[in-house]
């Protein structure tokens, strides 16, 4: 069993992972349930901790059906 947490900070992730999180998936925006992060703030919890990181990929709050456009912005 993984235990993930979802984080929007660099503090709570650093907090996820003392208290005992597996891996930490990175995303902004939760009131939009939740938008891919800037680059700036993956960087910086991927600097923070040791534990695996993902991240959230979803370019707009729109909708979840996505056009060309947005899937090749995605990849």
């Amino acid at each position: 069993m993984v235990l993930e947490i979802v984080v929007e900070t660099v503090e709570d992730a650093i907090a996820a992972e003392k208290g005992g999180a597996d891996q930490i998936e990175v995303k902004c925006d939760y009131s939009e349930f939740g938008l891919t992060p800037s680059f700036g703030m993956l960087e910086q919890v991927c600097n923070s901790v040791s534990c695996n990181v993902l991240c959230m990929i979803r370019p707009h709050a729109r909708s979840f059906i996505y056009s060309k456009t947005d899937l090749a912005a995605m990849a």
